[in-house]
């Protein structure tokens, strides 16, 4: 209660700035507070992670494979394979993939029990809505570097961090750990 009632008292200050000021909103702001703030969203379309890790979450809503495989980093696909050889799940780690299409991708949980997910869902998040950068420090700007953090969020504004790496030909998803527990 007391985060809305600071909100709320942000905005009454601000709003005495004129009409030209423009808040960006935060994850976990309170939804009623944002519903009265003129917001905005910046547009990471042309921003190059953010692109890889949309046609990441398209390919995989269109359950194409080799789209999917190929926007995986090298160190992400070799997981995959070492994954579905070591628990005798498929015979490589692109063939595993194209199984989770219709059964999920079985990964290790909490306890070593053996859950079934959807892909979409443990790379990236269900329902996909945006991106947004994912700053490392204060006032950073996201530049060209080796690895491109990302929080991809959803339709009810959960979210998850995407972490994208450069490799010869562009930012590929990594996540090159298959078990669940929160990642």
């Amino acid at each position: 209660m007391s985060r809305t009632i600071q909100s709320l008292a942000c905005l009454l200050l601000l709003s005495s700035c004129g009409p030209s000021v423009i808040i960006e909103p935060l994850i976990g702001d309170d939804p009623a507070v944002l519903a009265h703030v003129q917001t905005t969203r910046p547009d990471l379309s042309g921003f190059p992670p953010a692109s890889t890790a949309r046609a990441l979450y398209d390919a995989l809503q269109a359950q194409d494979l080799e789209a999917s495989w190929s926007l995986l980093s090298a160190e992400t696909q070799r997981a995959f394979d070492a994954h579905a050889v070591e628990h005798d799940l498929a015979p490589s780690g692109k063939a595993l993939l194209a199984r989770s299409f219709s059964q999920g991708l079985p990964l290790m949980g909490p306890e070593g029990v053996l859950m079934r997910v959807r892909p979409d869902s443990w790379l990236l998040t269900e329902n996909l809505a945006h991106f947004r950068i994912k700053l490392d420090g204060p006032g950073d700007p996201p530049g060209e570097t080796e690895r491109v953090k990302l929080y991809a969020i959803d339709t009810e504004e959960r979210f998850r961090e995407v972490l994208l790496v450069r490799q010869d030909d562009g930012y590929r998803v990594h996540k090159p750990v298959l078990v669940t527990g929160g990642n």
